[in-house]
């Protein structure tokens, strides 16, 4: 295993980014901790994410993101950002599905149930909305 080297990154964060953190505190503490201490402990350290995260590129056609990197924080908790030479810009937190459709709530979690019947309407599964995203 090789070692990472311990670096320290400067991070900020959108306003999109805190409404999401405030939403994800308020209804899924336990996401919350795991997303601050994914922050802490490896992007603001290393400037990047373990590789059991997922990192990679958003590169899907409508645009919304593209380019940013995501990284998964748990199964459908993706945390949206940009590494800049030394800064590291915190863009969202969100669900697949609220990336696929550009739609995101700044009140409320979205509801695993809801989506998952939105998906369905759309003929969509997990692992179509993730080629879509991840060309």
């Amino acid at each position: 295993m090789r070692k990472r080297r311990r670096l320290v990154f400067e991070f900020a964060g959108t306003d999109w980014f805190y409404a999401d953190l405030e939403r994800l505190r308020r209804y899924r503490t336990y996401l919350f901790d795991s997303v601050v201490d994914l922050i802490d402990n490896h992007l603001a350290e290393y400037g990047g994410v373990p590789d059991e995260c997922e990192p990679h590129r958003l590169s899907h056609g409508n645009g919304c993101l593209t380019g940013y990197m995501e990284c998964h924080v748990e199964d459908d908790v993706l945390l949206v950002y940009r590494v800049v030479g030394m800064r590291i810009l915190l863009v969202r937190i969100c669900t697949h599905w609220e990336l696929y459709t550009c739609r995101f709530d700044a009140d409320a979690w979205p509801d695993p149930e809801r989506e998952a019947m939105e998906k369905a309407a759309h003929d969509m599964t997990d692992s179509g909305i993730e080629a879509v995203l991840f060309d």
